[in-house]
């Protein structure tokens, strides 16, 4: 495989999660609260990307 062809296969992957992430924002626009946002979310992720665990973590303070 040479350079063009990693090249044009990466821009078909990336086209690909590119393509989830519309997905998600697309469904998530329609929730009208935040318990519901979230879980939809999480739902949306864990499907679209097939990741099977997927969280959220909310950080009050921290160092960085």
């Amino acid at each position: 495989m040479n350079d063009l062809d990693a090249i044009l296969e990466r821009l078909e992957r990336n086209e690909e999660i590119a393509k989830k992430f519309f997905e998600v924002e697309v469904t998530i626009l329609s929730v009208l609260n935040f318990k519901d946002l979230f879980e939809r979310l999480l739902t949306e992720i864990r499907e679209k990307f097939a990741i099977p665990y997927v969280w959220i973590t909310l950080i009050e303070e921290g160092d960085l």
